[in-house]
């Protein structure tokens, strides 16, 4: 059995905040210009949703058992999503916080299994 990476973990959640940033921009910009009103919530569940499938993606790839790897990855980004929405002051209930922390190890576990198709 392998030993886990944390240089990859690590590296992975990075990647998957800066990817989230990158698609909420780009979905928040194209929801604008068709005029939606309060574009803002959409485009940051895309990007959180996209930034998991790339934190998952990145932290797979860099090291094996790549779907652990991925998995752990997402759980580190769903914690850096959580600490920064409670440290601006979002009100974000416990049902909330377990539905992020699901959805980023099923979804960061799928992305680190795409990556581990090499």
């Amino acid at each position: 059995m392998r030993s886990l990476s944390i240089g990859a973990i690590i590296m992975g959640a990075v990647a998957g905040v800066l990817v989230a940033a990158l698609v909420s921009l780009i979905v928040w910009g194209l929801l604008l210009l068709t005029g939606v009103d309060n574009p803002e919530d959409p485009a940051l569940m895309a990007g959180v949703v996209i930034g998991l499938t790339g934190a998952g993606y990145a932290g797979g790839r860099l090291s094996r058992p790549s779907a652990t790897h991925g998995m752990l990855a997402g759980l580190v980004m769903a914690f850096i999503v959580g600490a920064v929405s409670i440290a601006s002051g979002s009100p974000a209930p416990p049902i909330t916080i377990a539905i992020l922390v699901l959805l980023s190890a099923v979804v960061g576990r799928l992305g680190g299994l795409v990556a581990g198709r090499r």
